[in-house]
């Protein structure tokens, strides 16, 4: 039995969670909070730390999380 990855699908995953993730974060500022916790999804082809790396970029660093920020299925992402 093959197991095809559908690429396409796991880059739009990625973009639709990122996307979650900045309007979480812009919300979170808004009400003037510097932190919030997020969980990841597992199993769509993509981890931790992909998820930041795309945080990251399309925020230009203005939402973060360093490596050490990854645990039990959660990232805990900062605001500058």
């Amino acid at each position: 039995m093959k197991i095809k990855v559908n690429k396409q699908a796991q880059s739009k995953k990625l973009i639709d969670t990122r996307n979650v993730v900045v309007l979480i974060a812009k919300d979170c500022a808004e009400r003037g909070i510097n932190r919030f916790n997020h969980a990841y999804p597992k199993g769509y082809g993509f981890d931790a730390h992909q998820l930041i790396k795309e945080v990251e970029e399309y925020t230009e660093d203005s939402v973060y999380a360093g490596h050490k920020s990854v645990s039990n299925g959660t990232i805990k992402f900062s605001i500058r």
